[in-house]
C-alpha cells in the first residue's frame, strides 16, 4: 500500500534516524507549549479585552511559529546542505498526477472519518463535542467577518509550519528509523501535541493525522500534506463562521 524507497536520504541533506521515543518527546514539547498557550496564554489575552477568538489567533499563532523556527535550526544543524536544497530536503515538490490521486484518497479519509465519528460520539458520550475545552466556535455576525481575515496569519502559520517541521523535516528521519512505518511514528507524535485539545477533540482530529502521515510518506511529497491538511482545516472554519455548518 504505502510506497517506500528505503535508501538513504542523500538528496535530502544531513537527515539521520529518528525514532519513536525521540519523536514523541519532541512533539509533547511543543504539546506542553501549546497547553501554555491555551490555559495560561489565552486566559491572559482575554483578561485585557481581546475577544477569545482572537486570542486563540495569537496564542495558536505564537506555537505554530515555533514549529518553523525549530524547522529552520535544525535545518541549519544538519549542514549547508540541507540549508541551501531546503525545498529538497523538506521534500516540497510540485504535484504530479499520482500525488493527486493520494491526496484525493487522503481528503476522503480527512473529511470523511470525523464526519462518521462526530455523531457516533454524541450518540454514545453524553457531552461530545468538537470544541476544544479552552474556546467554543459560534457562526460570525455579519459585522464580525473581519474576524476571518485575523484569522489568516494563524491558519498559515498553522499549516506551513506544522507540515514543513513534521512531514518535512521529521517524516524522512521517522522512514529512516521505521522504514514504511515512518509514517505511524510520525502520527504518534502528532497525536501527543494535539493533547491539549482533550480527548475528544483528538479523536475526532485522528483521521486527519492518519490521513496526511500515510499520504505524505506514500507521495514523499510535503505539499500533499498541506493540501490535505489546510482543506479540512480551513474550510471547517470557514463552514463554521459563516453559520453554513452547525457549530
Amino acid at each position: 500500500m504505502t510506497r517506500y524507497n528505503a535508501s538513504p536520504l542523500s538528496a535530502e541533506g544531513g537527515a539521520r534516524p529518528l525514532g519513536l521515543l525521540p519523536t514523541l518527546l519532541l512533539y509533547g514539547a511543543f504539546g506542553v507549549e501549546l497547553a501554555i498557550a491555551t490555559y495560561w496564554g489565552m486566559p491572559a489575552l482575554q483578561s485585557l479585552g481581546v475577544r477569545a477568538d482572537l486570542s486563540w489567533f495569537i496564542a495558536g499563532a505564537a506555537v505554530f511559529a515555533t514549529f518553523a523556527a525549530f524547522t529552520v535550526v535544525l535545518l541549519r544543524l544538519e549542514g549547508p546542505k540541507a540549508r541551501l536544497n531546503w525545498r529538497e530536503r523538506l521534500r516540497v515538490r510540485p504535484m504530479t498526477r499520482a500525488d493527486w490521486k493520494t491526496a484525493g484518497i487522503a481528503l476522503a479519509v480527512a473529511f470523511g472519518g470525523p464526519a462518521v465519528l462526530l455523531p457516533i460520539g454524541q450518540t454514545l458520550v453524553p457531552g461530545f463535542s468538537p470544541h476544544p475545552p479552552f474556546m467554543t466556535m459560534e457562526p460570525l455576525a455579519r459585522s464580525d467577518y473581519w474576524v476571518i481575515l485575523a484569522w489568516l496569519p494563524m491558519f498559515v502559520l498553522n499549516i506551513a509550519g506544522e507540515e514543513l517541521f513534521g512531514r518535512g523535516y521529521l517524516l524522512p528521519r521517522n522512514e529512516l528509523a521505521a522504514g514504511r512505518f515512518g509514517w505511524l511514528v510520525n502520527a504518534a507524535g502528532w497525536l501527543l501535541f494535539h493533547a491539549a485539545f482533550g480527548p475528544i477533540l483528538m479523536v475526532l482530529t485522528a483521521p486527519i493525522i492518519i490521513a496526511v502521515c500515510w499520504a505524505v510518506q506514500r507521495s514523499r511529497n510535503t505539499t500533499v500534506g498541506l493540501l490535505v491538511h489546510g482543506l479540512p482545516n480551513g474550510l471547517g472554519f470557514l463552514a463554521v463562521s459563516l453559520g453554513l455548518m452547525p457549530a
